[in-house]
């Protein structure tokens, strides 16, 4: 019996020496961004993309997949063939908070975390001319102008948004939000 199991152990691993002998990549590696073309991510994946094509001598291209959220980028990856040349480049917020909005596949469930690449802060920014200069002013601005604000987010479902609606709810605000 120990003997079947020392066998059996041997050609496992054997196969997966094969597996791990494989360079990679060994084609084009496509790195989508859920976002559309000029924000943070994309820059951010363009600026990553240049560096690894020129480290593992293969072109990382960037295909930009923006709408609802982020959440037909990771649908999109999650249905990619599993061979490591599609790579998602999210916010793991947008990503984690998906299935609970949408009616969608659980990218979670078919997606492998790979690493971290930056972490930013959520800020809340106004025109330099307006006189909403502190979230108190804003706050206050909102409550003054019922539905007349507005905000800017980078989808419906993103983490942009979702933290703009806990903000109104928590403050009792009504603003209009204008997804990109």
């Amino acid at each position: 019996m120990i003997k079947i199991i020392i066998a059996a152990s041997a050609i496992v691993l054997l196969a997966c020496t094969s597996a791990i002998a494989q360079p990679y990549p060994n084609k084009p590696v496509k790195m989508v961004v859920g976002f559309v073309p000029g924000g943070a991510p994309d820059f951010l994946a363009r600026v990553l993309s240049t560096k690894l094509s020129e480290s593992l001598g293969q072109p990382f291209v960037v295909e930009n997949k923006p709408g609802a959220g982020g959440s037909l980028a990771d649908a999109f990856v999650a249905n990619a063939p599993a061979d490591g040349h599609t790579l998602l480049l999210v916010e793991t917020a947008t990503l984690m908070m998906a299935p609970h909005l949408f009616k969608s596949a659980d990218a979670l469930k078919n997606l492998v975390p790979v690493g971290l690449i930056a972490a930013d802060p959520l800020l809340i920014v106004s025109n330099a001319k307006t006189s909403i200069k502190t979230l108190q002013d804003l706050i206050r601005q909102a409550k003054a102008n019922p539905g007349k604000l507005s905000y800017g987010s980078s989808g419906i479902g993103s983490i942009h948004h979702i933290a703009m609606e806990v903000l109104k709810f928590e403050a009792g605000l009504d603003i209009v939000h204008i997804p990109l």
